[in-house]
This record gives C-alpha cells, sequence and structure tokens, in this order.
C-alpha cells in the first residue's frame, strides 16, 4: 500500500504540493519487522508499574533491538519480506470456524512454530522480567488455566485499513494433532470481560502462539494487561496497540471530509489567480 498521491492538477501545482506535503507528512512509514524472532514484553513490578515494548533479534530486516509499541512499529506478513512465508489456506472442518472464513480462504499467519513459516516475522510474548514474588495467586474463571500467578492479555479494539471485506483476527495455540486452543478470536465479536479474548501467562515466561489475519491490509490491535499485585490490588497497564501488516506496510486513510475540504480551497485559490 502506498501514501496517498497528490492528484494531478495543470496550474497552480506548487500550492497543491506544499498542501499534499502537509497532509503525507502526518502519514509516517513505520519500522518494518520483518523475518526474525520478535517478542512482545509486557511486565510489571512490585509497585504496579508496566513496562510494554517489542524486541526483534536482528536476523530480519532491522538490527537487533526494542522498539516502542505502536503504529510506529509494524509485523510484517507478505511476499515483498516473507516469498513463502505467511499466506495458507483455510482449514476444513468447523473446528476452524472461529477464523471467521470458509474453508479455503486465504489467511495469512504469523506461527507458533518458525518452523512453519520461516520466512515472516515469528512473535511471541514474553514476562521473563516480571518476579513471581510481585504477584498474588488469582483465579481467572478461565476453561484453559486455573488459580495461579497470571499476567493477563486482554484484546480490546481492532480496526481495520484496507480493501478487504471480512477482516478478522485470531490467535490460538495449537495443542495434540493440531488441535486449536482457541484464545482470541474477533469472528463473534470482542468481549469487553469475562474469559473471552484473554491469554494468560506466568511471570519469568516465554512463549509462542499462531495469529492470524483474514484479509491484506494494515491492523491495529489494541490491548491491556493485567496482574494482582503482591499487595492484593490488581494492576492495570494502559492501552497498548500493535500494528501488523499483511502485503502493505502504510495505511492510507480514506479521504475524509477534512482531504476534500483541503483540495476544494486549492481549486478556489487557482481560480481567483486566474
Amino acid at each position: 500500500m502506498n501514501l496517498l498521491p497528490c492528484l494531478p492538477i495543470v496550474r497552480q501545482t506548487s500550492v497543491l504540493a506544499v498542501s499534499c506535503g502537509l497532509l503525507i507528512s502526518s502519514i509516517h512509514a513505520a519500522t518494518v519487522l520483518g523475518p526474525g524472532h520478535a517478542d512482545l514484553r509486557y511486565n510489571v513490578n512490585a509497585s504496579g508499574d508496566w513496562s510494554v515494548l517489542v524486541h526483534h533479534d536482528g536476523s530480519g530486516s532491522v538490527p537487533a533491538s526494542d522498539h516502542p509499541v505502536g503504529t510506529d512499529t509494524l509485523f510484517y506478513l507478505g511476499s515483498a519480506l516473507a516469498p513463502s512465508g505467511s499466506r495458507l489456506s483455510r482449514p476444513s472442518g468447523t473446528t476452524w470456524d472461529f477464523l471467521g472464513v470458509p474453508a479455503g480462504s486465504d489467511i495469512w499467519v504469523i506461527s507458533q512454530s518458525q518452523s512453519a513459516t520461516p520466512n515472516t516475522v515469528w512473535l511471541g510474548l514474553n514476562t521473563e522480567e516480571t518476579s513471581t514474588s510481585s504477584l498474588l495467586a488469582w483465579d481467572p474463571a478461565h476453561t484453559s488455566v486455573g488459580s495461579g500467578k497470571w499476567l493477563e492479555l486482554r484484546l480490546r479494539d481492532v480496526t481495520y485499513t484496507g480493501s478487504g471485506t471480512n477482516n478478522q483476527f485470531a490467535l490460538w495455540v495449537s495443542g495434540s494433532f493440531g488441535t486449536p486452543n482457541v484464545w482470541m478470536d474477533t469472528s463473534d465479536g470482542i468481549a469487553t470481560n469475562g474469559s473471552d479474548d484473554v491469554f494468560y501467562m506466568a511471570p519469568g515466561q516465554h512463549s509462542h502462539m499462531n495469529w492470524a489475519f483474514t484479509s491484506e491490509g494494515i491492523y491495529d490491535l489494541t490491548f491491556d494487561a493485567r496482574t494482582l499485585l503482591a499487595d492484593g490490588t490488581f494492576s492495570i497497564s494502559d492501552p497498548f496497540t500493535l500494528r501488523f501488516g499483511v502485503n502493505a506496510t502504510e495505511a492510507v486513510p480514506e479521504p475524509g471530509k477534512s482531504l476534500l475540504a483541503l483540495f476544494g480551497l486549492c481549486l478556489a485559490f487557482m481560480r481567483r489567480r486566474r
């Protein structure tokens, strides 16, 4: 996906160039994390202060380093950086209906196994910097976990930019014989509380899972994290957003009223100068 182009105008192009330049400068390219190992690190200290960042090991397109979490950093799934990577077909069977598309449809997956999609980013979750002694055990009432010291990652929102018409996200862990243990999926909406659309990790852990998307375009996934501190109070992080690009590295907004007004002003100026 490319940046929004300036419309060709024969006369007074300098005015439009300046106006379009101001518009484009507000839409900047993200740091693209391509093939190689990456972790979303979300950790909390005994005082309830959260640290959330992304680390990439540098075997892909960028040096090994930490990156801020947000739309300035993009996990890329696609043909340019991942020539034989993440595009798969949805398996048959009702087990896979949580993906929200019919069997045989294209899906793009960051696999929990690096060997399954070796040419795309391999994204995991990491709580290794959270001390067990900082937390108390609690029971999140989830079918897959019991009482324990947990850091809860909850999906809060998904926004999509692109030309797709069925734009779903899902996160699951493959169990025995490939059976999916589904943690998050948007095909039935996003739960605001309870045991849906969450993932649980113990402190001091590192894990990988499957991240799936059903259309080409840009997905912004917003999460927050929660845990029970040793003092008996729950601590919740500020919301944070991860950006994923499926054969896309930049979001191109649809022209809105402000853009139309901008071109209207430019045209009015040109008429006055004739």
